[in-house]
C-alpha cells in the first residue's frame, strides 16, 4: 500500500485512517484540498510483471533507431572501430548505477522514482531539483522523438505512399494516437511495446547472425575490444552517444506502483534490462564492424551514414531485410514516444499528487487505473513544444531532435549520478542494508563513471547537437538551471508550509522486502 510516510506513524495499523490520509495535500492554499471526493488517486496495482516493465524500458531505448542512429558517428569521428568497446564500458558504468538503484527499490516505491529516491537520500531541497530535471529531460526527449518521427516520415512513408505531407502533420497524429494508449492505460502500452520491441530487435538479431555465420568481409575479429583502440581517436564522442543509447532503462522504478510485487520486479526489470540492452548494443555495434571490415568501418560510416545498416542488412540477409527495417525505424521511434509519454505523464502524476502542480492533475480514470490527466497534460506540453519549433520553421532533425535529446541525456545522466549519491546517503543514514558492495561500493564507482559521461556531453556538446556557440550551444545550461529552480521552490515551499515541506519527495511504500 502506498501511504504518505509521515502517515503511516500516525495511522499505526488501522486500515480507515490509512486510506483516509492518502489525498493529503503536499501543497498551500488552495492546493491543501484534496482531489475531489471519490477520485480515485491510486495507479492500479499489479497491472506489470516483469516482462511488461522490461518491454516499457527497453522499448524506450529504442534499440533499432539507437543502432542506426547512434553508431555511424562513433565509428567517423569518435573512436572508429574501438566503438563496440565503449558500448561494453557503458554498460558496466550503468550496471554499477543499477546495483544501488535496484537496492533502494525495495525501500522506496514512488512513481516519481528519481524524484523520491533523490529526496530520501540527498534531501528535498536536492529532490525537488531532480523532480524538474527529471519533468524537463523525459518531456524532451519525448518531443526531440516527435522530431525525428517526422524526419523519417517524411523520407519513408511519403516516397513509399506517394503522398507529400509535412512532417509535423505525421508527428501530431501519432502524438494523438500515444495519448489514446497512454489513457487506456499502462497493460494496453506494455503490449504494444512488447510487439514492436521484438520486431526490432529480430531485424538486427538477424543480421548479426548474418554476419557472424559468414564470417563478415575479412573474417571476425576482436580488436573493437581492445583498450587501445576504445581510446584512441576521440573516446569521449562516443562515450557521448553509447550514454543516450541507454536512456530510458532506468524507468523501471517509475512503474512500482503498477507492479506485482515491486520489491523483487524493479530491481529483476533493472537488471534484466541493463543486461539485455548491454549485450544487444554490443554485439550489434560489433558485428557492423565486420561486416564492413575493421579496415573499411570507419570509411563507409564516414561515406554513407544512412546506408550504414541498411545497406549491411541488404547484403549479409536480403533486400526485403532493408526495407523491413526502414518500416521498422518508424514503429521504433513510436515505441520509445509512448514509453516516454507513459514515464513523462508519472512524474507530472507524482508531482501533483504532492500538491507540487494542481491536485486534480494526480486523479487516475476510474476504469484503467491510468494517470490520465497527467498524460493529457504530457501530451498537451509535447504539442506546444513541437508547435513551436515549426512555427519557427526549425529542422526536424537538425533542430528539434537534436537540440532537446541532448538536454534529455544530460539531464537523465545527472540524476543517475545524482541517484547513486544518494543510495550512500540513504543507507548510511538508515542501516537498512549493510551490504557494502550494493549501497558503498557499486554506487560510489556508478557516480564517478556516471560523472566523467556528464563531462563528456558538455564537452562534446556540438558532436551531439550540432551547435557549439550561442543559444544552442548554452542550451545544456538548462540541467543546472532547472535543478537550481527546483532547490529554490523547496526552501520557498518550507518557509511558508513546513508540513508540506516535509512530505516532499514522501509519498512512499517503505516496506522493505523481508527477503
Amino acid at each position: 500500500m502506498v501511504v504518505e510516510a509521515g502517515d503511516r506513524r500516525r495511522a499505526g495499523s488501522d486500515p480507515a485512517r490509512v486510506r483516509g490520509r492518502r489525498g493529503a495535500s503536499a501543497g498551500t492554499g488552495d492546493r491543501t484540498a484534496a482531489v475531489s471526493e471519490g477520485a480515485p488517486q491510486s495507479l492500479r496495482s499489479g497491472a506489470l510483471g516483469l516482462w511488461g516493465v522490461v518491454f516499457l524500458v527497453v522499448g524506450s531505448a529504442a534499440p533499432l533507431t539507437s543502432m542506426m542512429g547512434a553508431v555511424p558517428p562513433p565509428l567517423s569521428i569518435g573512436n572508429g572501430i574501438g566503438a563496440p568497446g565503449a558500448w561494453v564500458l557503458t554498460g558496466l558504468v550503468l550496471t554499477l548505477f543499477a546495483v544501488g538503484y535496484a537496492t533502494m527499490s525495495r525501500f522506496v516505491t514512488n512513481a516519481g522514482a528519481f524524484y523520491a529516491y533523490i529526496a530520501r537520500g540527498l534531501g528535498r531541497p536536492a529532490g525537488l531539483g531532480g523532480a524538474l530535471v527529471a519533468v524537463l529531460s523525459y518531456n524532451t526527449i519525448q518531443c526531440a522523438l516527435w522530431g525525428l518521427f517526422g524526419f523519417f516520415s517524411v523520407n519513408i512513408l511519403n516516397p513509399k505512399l506517394g503522398v507529400d505531407v509535412a512532417w509535423y502533420w505525421w508527428s501530431f497524429v501519432l502524438m494523438a494516437i500515444t495519448a489514446v494508449l497512454g489513457y487506456f492505460g499502462i497493460e494496453i502500452s506494455a503490449r504494444v511495446l512488447g510487439v514492436l520491441l521484438i520486431l526490432e530487435v529480430l531485424v538486427l538479431l538477424v543480421l548479426d547472425v548474418a554476419v557472424v555465420f559468414t564470417g563478415g568481409a575479412s573474417g571476425l575479429q576482436l580488436n573493437s575490444f581492445n583498450p587501445a583502440e576504445i581510446f584512441s581517436g576521440a573516446p569521449g564522442v562516443t562515450f557521448v552517444f553509447a550514454f543516450a543509447t541507454f536512456v530510458g532503462f532506468e524507468a523501471t522504478a517509475i512503474y512500482g506502483e503498477e507492479t506485482r510485487d515491486p520489491k523483487r520486479t524493479v530491481p529483476r526489470a533493472t537488471y534484466v534490462a541493463v543486461a539485455i540492452i548491454t549485450v544487444f548494443y554490443a554485439l550489434t555495434s560489433w558485428s557492423i564492424v565486420q561486416a564492413y571490415g575493421e579496415d573499411e568501418a570507419v570509411a563507409a560510416a564516414t561515406g554513407n551514414p544512412d546506408g550504414l545498416f541498411l545497406d549491411a542488412s541488404a547484403s549479409y540477409v536480403h533486400p526485403l531485410s532493408a526495407s523491413m527495417m526502414e518500416w521498422l525505424i518508424l514503429t521504433s521511434i513510436f515505441a520509445a514516444l509512448l514509453a516516454f509519454h507513459n514515464a513523462a505523464a508519472r512524474y507530472f502524476y507524482a508531482m501533483a499528487r504532492e500538491g507540487l502542480l494542481p491536485r486534480r492533475i494526480a486523479r487516475t480514470h476510474p476504469r484503467y487505473g491510468s494517470p490520465y490527466l497527467a498524460g493529457l497534460l504530457q501530451a498537451e506540453v509535447a504539442f506546444v513544444i513541437t508547435l513551436v519549433f515549426v512555427l519557427a520553421g526549425l529542422d526536424p532533425y537538425a533542430g528539434l531532435f537534436a537540440w532537446l535529446s541532448g538536454i534529455a541525456a544530460l539531464g537523465i545522466i545527472g540524476l543517475q549520478c545524482l541517484t547513486s549519491l544518494s543510495v550512500i546517503a540513504f543507507f548510511r543514514r538508515t542501516g537498512l542494508d549493510a551490504r557494502p558492495w550494493h549501497t558503498k561500493v557499486a554506487p560510489g564507482l556508478g557516480a564517478l563513471g556516471l560523472a566523467a559521461a556528464m563531462v563528456f556531453v558538455v564537452v562534446n556538446w556540438d558532436a551531439l547537437t550540432g551547435a557549439s556557440t550561442g543559444l544552442v550551444g548554452s542550451l545544456w545550461a538548462a540541467v543546472p538551471i532547472f535543478f537550481v529552480c527546483g532547490v529554490v521552490w523547496a526552501a520557498a515551499i518550507r518557509r511558508r508550509d513546513a508540513a508540506a515541506y516535509e512530505r516532499l519527495g514522501h509519498f512512499i511504500d517503505e516496506s522493505p522486502d523481508a527477503a
